[in-house]
């Protein structure tokens, strides 16, 4: 269907895929397209890059420890990303609060993250893009803090 003058492309089939974005792998694949009074297959487009976005904040404080950080984190995906987190999120979901939503896409370079608490959006509010938070403690991540100075 069109909108705007613009291809609109949805998949019914896939819960996590929000309105007017095609589930990852699905380029070049054809799928059986109606509109203008025809149906035809038809190859489906590559991705526009510029739509797949996440936006990842941090904040950092000394814990009052020489050897930690108090972390305050925080991510708003679009396109990909978005799709990728909902489908962690969902899978997730038994195992609520064990391992940080993001794990699924970053790991610390260096050191550890201890998780606290977090909350995300749900999984099936396809009309928001994803929105994540986090709270917990890095451990290791500095060598001049564990050397002894006081971060603050």
């Amino acid at each position: 269907m069109k909108l705007d003058g613009q291809d609109l492309w949805v998949d019914t089939t896939d819960d996590v895929c929000r309105f007017g974005m095609l589930p990852p792998g699905d380029a070049g694949r054809k799928a059986l397209v109606i509109g203008d009074g025809n149906a035809a297959l038809t190859p489906l487009p590559a991705p526009d890059p510029k739509v797949h976005r996440i936006n990842v904040r941090g904040e950092l404080s000394g814990s009052g420890t020489l050897d930690s950080w108090t972390a305050k984190l925080s991510a708003v995906a679009e396109g990909y990303p978005d799709y990728e987190l909902r489908e962690s999120a969902r899978e997730a979901k038994g195992h609520r609060g064990s391992l940080p939503l993001l794990a699924a896409m970053f790991r610390p370079a260096v050191g550890s993250f201890a998780l606290q608490k977090q909350s995300a959006s749900a999984v099936d509010a396809l009309d928001e893009s994803f929105s994540w938070r986090a709270e917990g403690d890095y451990l290791g991540i500095s060598p001049v803090r564990a050397a002894g100075a006081t971060g603050q």
